[in-house]
Parts: C-alpha cells; structure tokens; sequence
C-alpha cells in the first residue's frame, strides 16, 4: 500500500513541483532582483488561504540563492500572541537574524535596529488616526510608556544610523512574513504599521504573503477602502494563479488512490462512484491543502470500515466530516430521518421531526446546499422524499443492506459508532494535537479547527497523553490553551451532568498533565516562558495560581520561590498599566484587580474607576447562580448571585461601587446585571429569596 502524504507543509524545491509553479516564481524573484533597492522595497504574493504562497515563496528561494545570493531572513507573526507581542518582537527578531547571517555590515545595522525598536516602543494603537502613518506621521505608541528615549539620541537619529550601515550593504536583504492573512485583524493592522515605519530602511526588500480580500477587509477604515493603504505600501505584487480545476481534480484523485490500493475486499461502487464524486467530495475540496487534510483523515476510517462499507459512502462522508464538521455532527444526530424509508413505495406520507431536521440540515449549508442535496439523494435516498417528489418504500432496505451502503440504518450506525461518537472525535482531535506541540504556529491553526462544543471533550482527551506530550513547543501550546479559555463551554460530563466545570480547570487539568512530565527544575523555565504569549492577564493568573502554593487552589507543581516573582512582577505590571478599557476584555476581572490588591498592601486598584466596560466585566466575573431545593420537591430554585462582599473590598467601599453602577446603568439601561447589582446595592441578600420573590 502506497503512502499519501504525511504533512500539509509547503514544497521546498522546484523537483516537488506538480503544477508549473517553479518558473513563475523563479521569474518573479529575478524581477524582485531587477527593482532598486536603494529606499526599500515592498513586494507581495497574493492569493487565498491554502493555494501555495508559501510554496511559492520557496521557489523564489531558490532563485535568491543562485549566484549572487540575496539573503532572506524570515518573521513569522505566529511565533507571537497579540498586537504587543508582534511590536516588541519585530525589530528584536529581524536584529536576531540579521546577526545570524555572519555578515559585520549586517551585525552592525543589527545593533542599531534593535536600539531603534526600543526608542520607539509599541506603535499598538496609538498612532491615532490609521491614515497618520501613512502622511509621515510618527508618535510613540505606547502611551506613558517609561522608554529611555534621550540617552542616546532621538528615534530618528537612530533611524538615520540604521538607514546609513545598511545603505552600506553589497546586496539587499529579502525580509519574509508569511500567513499574514492568519492573524486578527488588529494584528494585520499593526504588522502593515511595522512594515510601512520600515519600508524606507534602504537594502530591505520586504516579500509579503496574504489572502488580498482578508487583508483588504482589515485595513478598511471609514470611507477609506483598504486597498488604498495596500497601494500606498507595496510597491510589486503577484497575484497567485489559482490551480486550474481540473489539474485538482486529478490531485485529488491521484492523492486518494493509496487509501484503497491494497484493501483486501475492498467493497466499492464504480457505478456510483462518478456522481458521488462529482456532485459531494469535489465542489468540497478548493486547494491542495484540502485534499491533504482529507487524505490525511480519511485514512483511518478506510483502514477501518472500507472492508464493510462501500468506499463511495465512506469517501463522501469523510469529506463533510473534514470540510463541514458542523454538517457532520447534524448528520450524526438524525439516522433516522435519512434512513426511515416509507411503509409503501410512493407513500407522501411525512414524520415532521424528520422533515424539520432535514429542513435544518439544508438551512445550516449555506453555499454547500447542493453539496447536501446531493448527499442525501445519492448516499441517502431514503431522505429523499423530504426534499423532493420522490420517496423510497421499505422493499429498498434489503438492497441497500447487501450492497453495504450507509443508507442502511445498521450499516450508518456502525460507521458513526466507529468513528463519529463523541467521545471518538474528540479523542481524534486530541490525537492529532498533541503531536502538532513541538510546533507552535501548526499546534494553534489546529486548535482553531476544533468546534466549540466538543472542546471540553478535546481538552478531557488530551490528558489521556500524560507523558508524551513533546517538550519542545510545550510553553507555546500552554499559553494557546490559556488563551483559549474564554472560548471553553463549560462541561456539565462528570457525575452524569451533575457536576459542571469551568472552563478554565478543564483547560488546567491538561496544563498541569503536560508539566507534570518535566523535572521539577525544569517546570518554572516553561511557565515563565509561558507567561509573555498569554493574552490576558485573568489567563496569566491563572497559570501562576494553578502551578504555585496558594490554598485549595495550588498544585504546587513549581517551586513556591519561583512563582512568588512571578506573581509579583504580574501585579507590579497590572498595577503600572491602571485599569484602562482594556480590561473590559479580561474573563476573570474581579480576581485580576483583587489580586493586584492583595499585592499592593490592599489598596485597591480600581478605586474611583467609572468606566461602565470595566463595571461591566467586573460584575460578569463575580456573576454566579445559587441553587436549592424547595422543600422534598426535586425542582431546583436558581437565584442569581453576585460576590457582593468582594466587589466591595475591590472599588474599595460601598460608595464607590454604588457610582460604579449607577454609571453603567446610565450606559447600558436596566440589564438583569445592572437590575442584580442594584437589588444589591439597596440591601437584598441571597438568603431573602422568599422574601423578595
């Protein structure tokens, strides 16, 4: 049995080029080689998510290499969480590589770059207006930022010394940053920012890649569009041909081919196979990663079923369940309705629950409706007479049984039994992160694929590989996880649902798992490594709380003498930077401020504070229910509950929280949570549920 391809990593050389590729971008680097250098230079490559710009880019690699070499060095914004992080990064990164290219021309100007970041500071912003930059505008960005700027000389001085060593330079230096289109848009924004300061700096080719629309969209300002702010920025772009269709087509093919040479009994259709094809798997498919992502997890489920059940089934299954997962899981929930023939051929006869999923099924499509219809006329035909004048009586069962097709209900069964519950898909998902850990930018696209609701579960089956989690990557994957909290459902799977937890102890449980294989020593080094990629500061205290001393909440996995720094440099840092709108965006804000508090020899952070965003998280963080029985009747009463006394000692008295919220409900109106917190404020308590009613 030939082998498909084990990754969905971009070509390296012009021998694995498939689709003609390699002259054009051979051709597009000479031009590159022709342009004049001597004021910067700002290129790009083009084209969707998926089509091979990163292939392309390493074609035009080639070319850089042939005599006279142009060095390239690479940024890659993925290695950093944030618009912070990708500012203090940038020039410390470029000023890294610089180095690494052994050139003393280059070594020097590297110096100078990273001074040159410093005496700028974060331009996360704070430029005010967008279009500013581009006038020549320039401010610092990070606003009371203590930046020793005057020591030695201005931001422009430096700049000046950074433009003369690398106006020096015998050749320039091609600049990379790929998968621009991956980033948030705030993120976009502050990458373009960084090239445009630079764009300038002579000897300096910028080569960027990204999808133009996701980039447009994110630079679009009020009645600006954002392709005006491309064009006042690069200066040369190539706009990737897409891979004509049936060249894909025939990749696909080819690609899918291994999943079956070699399957002894192999149970397959040619008959149906051409229209299954044709109207379900390809119109899913739109690039060549698709196809390896598919291949890729297809493999398994033909390794396991193709045996049993005709490959066409399996094939068109597999690609909704890669492409459209949320189809997927549709499908899984309603056998019935796509299997339940009519009691007699031609009955018009309808269930109405079954008519209402199929109904759902075809509404949540969108674009793939006819992907669907297709589905389920071809590999559901009893699922028929819900979308069209057709219906299937009860003489088709057999036939479909001995045929080994999914439209048989005990044949759909075992395929979802095999490979669809819960639990099953989860622990898959688990199965291909882990490995992905040692590299972070293909850990955290891979976390991002994982469907809200089945994250719980995800997260519960990574636990499953304590002790082979990969060390290197483990700091990055650990702050993805922590940053990935607020988007963590709650799990109500223990004790058959009477138990909930939260999501950030779901997300702690695998934390602790993966540092729990490291040496004690060994555990501070990646939490401190950690702590910078995590986004908020809830999410920062939450890793120092969870691995530190403190009671009923520690697990004491870190020695108590390394996280007290790092407590205490987390507080100094909340306490430096005040409470500004930013925090409205924390997912524990009470705790983040009372803990800033406790640091602070108690006095509170917030204070006078009347920014009704930050009320506003606060009291969602201190948002809880009560639950009770009334009497020996089963029903549960559920009271909404604040942590009054909490809220309190943070605004540090009774009055100025009482302003606090008289300055939300001014902004919000009478919300339940405003309506809570006033109930509060004129002296209901919980235990006066009877009471108050």
């Amino acid at each position: 049995m030939s082998e498909p391809k084990s990754t969905d990593s971009p070509i390296e050389a012009s021998s694995e080029d498939r689709f003609g590729r390699a002259v054009l971008a051979h051709d597009f680097a000479t031009a590159i080689r022709q342009l004049d250098p001597s004021r910067g230079v700002v290129v790009s490559v083009l084209g969707p998510w998926g089509h091979g710009k990163s292939s392309f880019i390493n074609l035009m690699r080639e070319q850089f290499a042939t005599q006279p070499t142009i060095p390239v060095v690479d940024f890659n914004p993925w290695m950093f969480s944030g618009t912070e992080q990708l500012v203090d990064h940038f020039f410390a990164e470029l000023a890294s590589q610089f180095k690494e290219l052994q050139d003393d021309r280059l070594t020097k100007a590297a110096g100078l770059l990273e001074k040159y970041g410093d005496s700028i500071g974060s331009v996360a912003g704070n430029f005010g207006l967008w279009g500013g930059l581009f006038n020549g505008g320039l401010a610092l960005a990070r606003s009371g930022a203590k930046r020793r700027v005057g020591q030695r000389g201005s931001a422009g001085a430096r700049r000046d010394r950074v433009a003369q060593k690398l106006a020096l330079l015998e050749r320039p230096v091609v600049v990379v940053i790929d998968d621009l289109d991956r980033l948030t848009t705030a993120e976009i924004r502050e990458i373009f920012k960084l090239v445009r300061l630079t764009a300038s700096f002579p000897n300096i080719v910028y080569l960027l890649a990204f999808d133009r629309n996701r980039v447009e969209a994110a630079l679009e300002e009020t009645n600006v569009p954002g392709r005006e702010y491309l064009e006042k920025i690069i200066q040369v772009s190539y706009d990737l041909p897409a891979v004509p269709d049936q060249m894909l087509q025939s990749e696909l093919l080819r690609e899918l081919e291994p999943l079956v040479d070699g399957i002894d009994g192999l149970r397959f259709d040619e008959a149906r196979w051409g229209d299954i094809f044709v109207e379900v798997i390809r119109p899913l498919v739109g690039n060549m990663r698709d196809i390896v992502r598919y291949v890729l997890s297809a493999r398994v489920t033909m390794d396991a079923l193709a045996r049993d059940i005709d490959v066409s089934d399996l094939l068109a299954m597999e690609a909704v369940r890669v492409f459209r997962p949320e189809l997927f899981l549709q499908l899984r929930d309603m056998k019935l309705a796509l299997t339940e023939t009519s009691s007699d051929f031609g009955s018009s006869r309808k269930n109405p629950a079954y008519q209402a999923q199929i109904d759902e099924l075809i509404r949540i499509s969108g674009p793939d409706e006819s992907v669907v219809r297709a589905l389920l006329g071809r590999v559901f035909p009893a699922s028929i007479k819900y979308v069209e004048n057709t219906s299937y009586g009860s003489s088709w069962v057999d036939s479909w049984k001995k045929q080994h097709l999914l439209a048989s209900k005990d044949f759909l069964s075992n395929y979802f039994d095999r490979v669809a519950p819960a639990g099953l898909l989860s622990f898959r998902f688990a199965e291909e992160l882990v490995p992905k850990i040692d590299t972070p930018t293909d850990f955290a696209k891979a976390l991002a694929t994982v469907p809200i609701e089945l994250l719980p579960d995800v997260l519960g089956s990574m636990e499953t590989f304590k002790g082979e989690f990969p060390e290197s990557g483990m700091s990055s994957a650990i702050a993805a996880l922590l940053n990935l909290i607020p988007r963590v459902p709650e799990s109500a799977s223990l004790l058959g649902g009477l138990m909930v937890m939260r999501p950030q102890i779901i997300v702690a449980r695998v934390i602790l798992r993966m540092l729990e294989q490291r040496e004690e020593l060994e555990r501070a080094d990646v939490v401190r490594t950690a702590l910078p990629l995590v986004r908020s500061y809830s999410s920062k205290l939450e890793l120092l709380h969870m691995v530190g001393h403190r009671e009923n909440i520690g697990s004491k996995v870190v020695p108590e003498s390394d996280v007290q720094p790092l407590e205490r440099e987390l507080a100094d840092e909340i306490l430096r930077l005040g409470v500004t709108e930013r925090f409205a965006e924390e997912w524990d804000l009470a705790r983040v401020f009372g803990f800033a508090q406790e640091l602070n020899a108690g006095e509170s952070v917030v204070g006078e504070e009347r920014s009704p965003d930050v009320t506003r998280a606060v009291l969602e963080s201190v948002h809880g229910e009560n639950r009770a029985h009334s009497g020996n009747s089963r029903h549960v009463r559920v009271t909404p509950v604040l942590a009054w006394d909490w809220l309190v000692d943070i605004y540090g008295g009774e009055v100025n929280l009482r302003e606090s919220f008289e300055a939300l409900r001014e902004a919000d109106g009478d919300t339940d949570l405003v309506l809570l917190a006033s109930k509060y404020a004129r002296g209901w308590r919980p235990e006066q549920e009877d009471r108050w009613g």
